[in-house]
């Protein structure tokens, strides 16, 4: 499972296995912090989540300045909705919403 979250110049990514729900209230609780802060000019900040559910490859990159980086469909996918989310909302895909099971209360 994975899960992409974007602010203006920010781009924050999370990947978890088994951990679909936990990925969905992580992004609601970061809404929900962000929230309460404003820019110097008195502008709201808000986030957009976009997540997806399924696999995922990991790999360290780089030969001077090296960081872990993930790649695949599904953060593709989750990029997406970011893109198409508008500022303060979750999007998820029908195969996020279809992995979340019902008795767990989470909605994206």
């Amino acid at each position: 499972m994975s899960l992409k979250l974007a602010a203006p110049g920010e781009t924050f990514v999370f990947s978890a296995r088994f951990r679909l729900p936990q990925m969905v209230l992580l992004a609601h609780q970061m809404q929900r912090v962000v929230s309460a802060f404003t820019t110097p000019k008195g502008a709201k900040i808000q986030l957009r989540a976009g997540i997806d559910a399924g696999p995922a490859v990991g790999a360290v990159v780089g030969k001077m300045r090296r960081f872990y980086c993930l790649y695949g469909d599904t953060l593709n996918t989750a990029a997406s909705c970011c893109v198409v989310a508008t500022p303060g909302t979750i999007w998820c895909t029908e195969r996020c919403e279809s992995a979340i099971p019902s008795r767990e209360g989470i909605t994206c």
